[in-house]
Protein backbone atom coordinates (compact mmCIF):
# COMPACT_ATOMS: atom_id res chain seq x y z
CA UNK A 1 0.00 0.00 0.00
CA UNK A 2 1.22 3.36 -0.73
CA UNK A 3 1.48 6.05 2.02
CA UNK A 4 0.60 9.64 0.80
CA UNK A 5 2.87 11.93 2.58
CA UNK A 6 2.29 15.96 3.69
CA UNK A 7 3.89 17.35 0.71
CA UNK A 8 1.62 15.57 -1.84
CA UNK A 9 -1.19 18.23 -1.02
CA UNK A 10 -1.57 21.43 -2.47
CA UNK A 11 -1.06 24.82 -0.53
CA UNK A 12 -3.58 26.84 1.00
CA UNK A 13 -4.82 29.12 -0.92
CA UNK A 14 -4.96 31.75 1.75
CA UNK A 15 -1.42 30.95 2.00
CA UNK A 16 -1.41 31.71 -1.28
CA UNK A 17 -3.29 34.94 -1.46
CA UNK A 18 -5.78 33.83 -4.01
CA UNK A 19 -8.90 34.91 -2.98
CA UNK A 20 -12.30 34.97 -5.12
CA UNK A 21 -12.78 37.93 -7.39
CA UNK A 22 -15.55 40.18 -6.08
CA UNK A 23 -18.82 40.96 -8.68
CA UNK A 24 -18.81 44.94 -10.08
CA UNK A 25 -20.29 46.05 -6.46
CA UNK A 26 -22.77 48.59 -8.36
CA UNK A 27 -24.12 46.24 -10.35
CA UNK A 28 -24.45 43.66 -7.70
CA UNK A 29 -26.29 46.15 -5.16
CA UNK A 30 -28.66 47.73 -7.94
CA UNK A 31 -29.81 43.49 -8.84
CA UNK A 32 -29.93 43.11 -5.38
CA UNK A 33 -32.82 45.60 -4.40
CA UNK A 34 -34.36 45.22 -7.67
CA UNK A 35 -34.87 41.61 -6.22
CA UNK A 36 -36.11 42.35 -2.73
CA UNK A 37 -38.68 45.44 -3.89
CA UNK A 38 -40.12 43.40 -7.35
CA UNK A 39 -43.70 42.16 -6.78
CA UNK A 40 -44.85 38.80 -6.71
CA UNK A 41 -46.53 39.76 -9.81
CA UNK A 42 -43.67 40.41 -11.59
CA UNK A 43 -43.59 37.80 -14.43
CA UNK A 44 -39.51 37.75 -14.52
CA UNK A 45 -40.29 35.64 -11.43
CA UNK A 46 -41.50 32.99 -13.24
CA UNK A 47 -38.29 32.75 -15.86
CA UNK A 48 -35.67 30.28 -15.12
CA UNK A 49 -32.89 32.37 -14.15
CA UNK A 50 -29.92 29.94 -13.69
CA UNK A 51 -29.70 26.68 -15.94
CA UNK A 52 -26.72 24.84 -15.55
CA UNK A 53 -26.17 21.64 -17.34
CA UNK A 54 -22.53 20.38 -15.94
CA UNK A 55 -22.09 17.94 -14.39
CA UNK A 56 -25.73 17.61 -13.92
CA UNK A 57 -29.20 19.71 -14.57
CA UNK A 58 -29.38 22.55 -11.91
CA UNK A 59 -32.94 24.59 -13.05
CA UNK A 60 -33.87 27.68 -10.23
CA UNK A 61 -36.78 30.35 -11.24
CA UNK A 62 -36.82 33.65 -10.00
CA UNK A 63 -39.72 32.86 -7.35
CA UNK A 64 -37.76 29.99 -6.07
CA UNK A 65 -34.53 32.07 -5.66
CA UNK A 66 -35.94 35.26 -4.32
CA UNK A 67 -36.76 33.82 -0.95
CA UNK A 68 -33.50 31.77 -0.51
CA UNK A 69 -31.05 35.37 -1.16
CA UNK A 70 -33.31 38.20 0.69
CA UNK A 71 -32.18 38.94 3.94
CA UNK A 72 -34.03 36.17 6.67
CA UNK A 73 -34.05 33.88 3.67
CA UNK A 74 -33.97 30.35 4.19
CA UNK A 75 -31.30 28.39 2.04
CA UNK A 76 -33.04 25.03 0.34
CA UNK A 77 -30.74 22.54 -1.47
CA UNK A 78 -30.87 23.81 -5.32
CA UNK A 79 -29.64 27.19 -4.73
CA UNK A 80 -27.06 26.08 -2.21
CA UNK A 81 -25.83 23.06 -5.07
CA UNK A 82 -25.47 26.14 -7.05
CA UNK A 83 -23.37 28.15 -5.09
CA UNK A 84 -20.62 24.80 -4.36
CA UNK A 85 -20.39 24.70 -8.17
CA UNK A 86 -19.52 28.37 -8.05
CA UNK A 87 -16.79 28.26 -5.44
CA UNK A 88 -15.59 25.57 -7.92
CA UNK A 89 -15.85 27.52 -10.89
CA UNK A 90 -13.75 30.80 -8.81
CA UNK A 91 -11.39 28.48 -7.67
CA UNK A 92 -10.86 27.63 -10.83
CA UNK A 93 -10.50 31.50 -12.02
CA UNK A 94 -7.91 32.29 -9.71
CA UNK A 95 -5.55 29.20 -9.99
CA UNK A 96 -5.54 29.82 -13.46
CA UNK A 97 -4.89 33.39 -13.09
CA UNK A 98 -2.04 33.15 -10.96
CA UNK A 99 -0.36 30.44 -12.89
CA UNK A 100 0.39 27.75 -10.36
CA UNK A 101 0.20 24.73 -11.02
CA UNK A 102 0.09 23.11 -7.57
CA UNK A 103 -2.31 20.44 -6.59
CA UNK A 104 -5.73 21.85 -5.31
CA UNK A 105 -6.01 22.39 -1.70
CA UNK A 106 -10.00 21.61 -1.03
CA UNK A 107 -12.89 20.76 -3.25
CA UNK A 108 -16.19 21.18 -2.57
CA UNK A 109 -19.42 18.74 -2.40
CA UNK A 110 -22.96 19.58 -3.56
CA UNK A 111 -25.44 19.53 -0.67
CA UNK A 112 -27.21 16.80 -2.72
CA UNK A 113 -24.10 14.77 -1.56
CA UNK A 114 -24.84 14.88 1.96
CA UNK A 115 -27.98 14.13 1.48
CA UNK A 116 -27.31 10.82 -0.14
CA UNK A 117 -24.56 9.96 2.29
CA UNK A 118 -27.08 10.17 5.35
CA UNK A 119 -29.19 7.63 3.47
CA UNK A 120 -26.56 5.11 2.30
CA UNK A 121 -23.71 5.89 4.02
CA UNK A 122 -20.50 3.48 2.64
CA UNK A 123 -22.79 2.00 0.17
CA UNK A 124 -23.47 5.22 -1.73
CA UNK A 125 -21.60 4.57 -4.23
CA UNK A 126 -23.46 1.45 -5.25
CA UNK A 127 -27.11 3.35 -4.10
CA UNK A 128 -26.54 6.52 -6.13
CA UNK A 129 -24.22 6.01 -8.84
CA UNK A 130 -24.54 9.55 -10.02
CA UNK A 131 -22.12 10.49 -7.28
CA UNK A 132 -19.11 9.90 -9.81
CA UNK A 133 -20.00 13.54 -11.00
CA UNK A 134 -19.42 15.06 -7.83
CA UNK A 135 -15.65 13.23 -7.68
CA UNK A 136 -14.36 13.09 -11.07
CA UNK A 137 -15.10 13.88 -14.51
CA UNK A 138 -13.94 16.88 -17.40
CA UNK A 139 -15.85 19.36 -15.26
CA UNK A 140 -13.41 18.28 -12.45
CA UNK A 141 -9.72 20.29 -13.51
CA UNK A 142 -7.61 19.20 -10.86
CA UNK A 143 -6.62 15.75 -8.99
CA UNK A 144 -9.34 15.38 -5.76
CA UNK A 145 -7.31 12.60 -4.16
CA UNK A 146 -4.79 15.47 -3.93
CA UNK A 147 -7.42 17.82 -1.82
CA UNK A 148 -6.45 17.98 1.53
CA UNK A 149 -9.23 19.66 2.10
CA UNK A 150 -12.94 18.41 1.31
CA UNK A 151 -15.67 20.71 2.53
CA UNK A 152 -19.79 19.71 2.74
CA UNK A 153 -22.86 21.72 3.42
CA UNK A 154 -24.87 19.39 5.64
CA UNK A 155 -28.62 19.82 6.43
CA UNK A 156 -29.73 18.04 9.99
CA UNK A 157 -32.48 18.99 11.95
CA UNK A 158 -34.07 22.33 9.49
CA UNK A 159 -29.98 24.07 9.78
CA UNK A 160 -27.00 24.06 7.81
CA UNK A 161 -23.27 23.29 9.01
CA UNK A 162 -20.43 22.76 7.11
CA UNK A 163 -18.40 19.92 7.06
CA UNK A 164 -14.55 20.01 6.29
CA UNK A 165 -12.79 16.98 6.70
CA UNK A 166 -8.88 17.21 6.41
CA UNK A 167 -6.86 14.86 4.57
CA UNK A 168 -3.47 15.16 6.02
CA UNK A 169 -4.59 15.62 9.94
CA UNK A 170 -7.39 12.91 10.01
CA UNK A 171 -9.78 15.57 11.20
CA UNK A 172 -13.35 16.35 10.59
CA UNK A 173 -14.40 20.43 11.62
CA UNK A 174 -17.95 21.12 12.08
CA UNK A 175 -18.86 24.74 11.89
CA UNK A 176 -22.31 24.95 12.86
CA UNK A 177 -23.45 28.49 13.10
CA UNK A 178 -25.93 27.89 15.87
CA UNK A 179 -23.64 26.86 18.34
CA UNK A 180 -23.29 29.61 20.90
CA UNK A 181 -20.09 32.27 21.49
CA UNK A 182 -19.56 30.60 24.56
CA UNK A 183 -19.98 26.84 23.76
CA UNK A 184 -23.01 26.74 26.49
CA UNK A 185 -25.43 24.73 23.95
CA UNK A 186 -22.74 22.72 22.59
CA UNK A 187 -23.66 19.27 24.21
CA UNK A 188 -27.01 19.47 22.47
CA UNK A 189 -24.91 20.74 18.96
CA UNK A 190 -22.50 17.53 19.68
CA UNK A 191 -25.62 15.16 20.25
CA UNK A 192 -26.76 16.30 17.02
CA UNK A 193 -23.95 15.77 14.50
CA UNK A 194 -22.97 12.55 16.68
CA UNK A 195 -24.75 10.17 13.81
CA UNK A 196 -24.40 11.92 11.51
CA UNK A 197 -20.56 12.60 11.24
CA UNK A 198 -19.63 8.43 11.14
CA UNK A 199 -22.06 8.04 8.31
CA UNK A 200 -20.34 11.12 6.17
CA UNK A 201 -17.25 9.91 7.25
CA UNK A 202 -17.86 6.36 5.80
CA UNK A 203 -19.72 7.86 2.55
CA UNK A 204 -16.55 10.35 1.86
CA UNK A 205 -13.89 7.51 2.65
CA UNK A 206 -16.46 4.91 0.23
CA UNK A 207 -16.41 8.03 -2.55
CA UNK A 208 -12.48 8.51 -2.52
CA UNK A 209 -11.61 4.86 -2.58
CA UNK A 210 -14.10 4.54 -5.44
CA UNK A 211 -13.59 7.20 -7.37
CA UNK A 212 -10.16 9.08 -6.76
CA UNK A 213 -7.69 6.32 -5.77
CA UNK A 214 -5.46 6.40 -8.92
CA UNK A 215 -2.54 6.75 -7.29
CA UNK A 216 -2.98 3.81 -4.77
CA UNK A 217 -3.53 6.01 -1.64
CA UNK A 218 -7.31 5.47 -0.82
CA UNK A 219 -7.10 1.93 1.02
CA UNK A 220 -4.75 3.89 4.35
CA UNK A 221 -7.90 6.34 4.93
CA UNK A 222 -10.33 3.57 5.14
CA UNK A 223 -9.72 3.59 9.10
CA UNK A 224 -12.48 5.55 10.54
CA UNK A 225 -10.95 5.33 14.10
CA UNK A 226 -7.78 6.98 12.98
CA UNK A 227 -10.16 10.16 12.37
CA UNK A 228 -10.54 13.03 14.92
CA UNK A 229 -14.11 15.19 14.82
CA UNK A 230 -13.72 18.36 16.46
CA UNK A 231 -16.38 20.96 16.25
CA UNK A 232 -15.58 24.66 16.59
CA UNK A 233 -17.22 27.61 17.67
CA UNK A 234 -16.93 31.41 18.05
CA UNK A 235 -17.26 32.63 14.30
CA UNK A 236 -20.18 34.86 14.27
CA UNK A 237 -19.25 37.44 16.63
CA UNK A 238 -22.09 38.31 19.23
CA UNK A 239 -25.58 37.68 17.40
CA UNK A 240 -27.38 34.61 18.20
CA UNK A 241 -27.86 32.62 14.91
CA UNK A 242 -31.57 31.11 13.65
CA UNK A 243 -31.98 28.55 11.83
CA UNK A 244 -33.19 30.35 8.68
CA UNK A 245 -29.91 32.01 8.79
CA UNK A 246 -27.61 28.73 9.11
CA UNK A 247 -27.55 28.21 5.09
CA UNK A 248 -26.02 31.28 4.26
CA UNK A 249 -23.42 31.27 7.68
CA UNK A 250 -22.65 27.77 6.52
CA UNK A 251 -22.13 29.24 2.58
CA UNK A 252 -19.47 31.93 4.46
CA UNK A 253 -17.69 29.03 6.32
CA UNK A 254 -17.00 27.10 3.33
CA UNK A 255 -15.36 29.51 1.63
CA UNK A 256 -13.50 31.54 4.45
CA UNK A 257 -12.69 28.14 6.70
CA UNK A 258 -8.34 28.22 6.36
CA UNK A 259 -7.89 24.72 8.12
CA UNK A 260 -7.96 26.04 11.69
CA UNK A 261 -10.32 29.83 11.31
CA UNK A 262 -12.03 32.04 9.04
CA UNK A 263 -10.04 33.93 6.93
CA UNK A 264 -12.42 36.94 7.77
CA UNK A 265 -15.25 36.67 10.59
CA UNK A 266 -18.63 36.77 9.77
CA UNK A 267 -21.26 39.01 10.91
CA UNK A 268 -24.77 40.62 10.16
CA UNK A 269 -23.39 42.72 7.58
CA UNK A 270 -20.93 40.05 6.09
CA UNK A 271 -23.32 38.28 5.08
CA UNK A 272 -26.11 40.43 3.96
CA UNK A 273 -23.00 41.71 1.13
CA UNK A 274 -22.71 37.24 1.06
CA UNK A 275 -26.18 37.28 0.13
CA UNK A 276 -25.82 40.50 -2.49
CA UNK A 277 -22.54 39.29 -4.03
CA UNK A 278 -23.99 34.98 -4.55
CA UNK A 279 -27.41 36.41 -6.44
CA UNK A 280 -25.01 38.31 -8.74
CA UNK A 281 -22.66 35.76 -9.32
CA UNK A 282 -25.10 32.78 -9.93
CA UNK A 283 -26.73 35.01 -12.69
CA UNK A 284 -23.77 35.42 -14.32
CA UNK A 285 -21.44 32.68 -13.29
CA UNK A 286 -19.51 30.66 -16.18
CA UNK A 287 -22.42 28.10 -17.99
CA UNK A 288 -25.28 29.84 -17.09
CA UNK A 289 -28.10 30.03 -19.79
CA UNK A 290 -31.12 30.56 -17.80
CA UNK A 291 -33.00 33.89 -19.08
CA UNK A 292 -31.76 36.92 -18.54
CA UNK A 293 -33.58 39.69 -15.88
CA UNK A 294 -34.44 42.87 -17.91
CA UNK A 295 -34.68 44.98 -14.71
CA UNK A 296 -31.32 44.22 -13.51
CA UNK A 297 -28.19 44.92 -14.54
CA UNK A 298 -26.11 41.97 -15.30
CA UNK A 299 -22.99 42.17 -17.39
CA UNK A 300 -23.05 38.68 -19.60
CA UNK A 301 -19.95 36.32 -18.07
Amino acid sequence: MKLMTNDHFGRSPFDMKLIHPQPPRKDAEACFKWLVACSSADDQLNWAWVVHEEPTSIRVAGARMKPQMICGGELKADVCNLVTRLYSQLDDQVYVNNGTRDPRWRHFLPADWALLALQHGSNICKSSPAVVSMFSGSHITYDVELCRMVIAPVELEGAWSCYVWDFMEKKLSILDPLLSRYGGNEPVIRIKHSRAAPLLLDALLACRSQYCNSRGYGDQELNLNSWATKILGNFGGTRTFHKHNTGMYTLFYAREFDGKDLHQKAGVRTIQYLRRDLLYQLLTMRGNIGRRIISCPVTAP
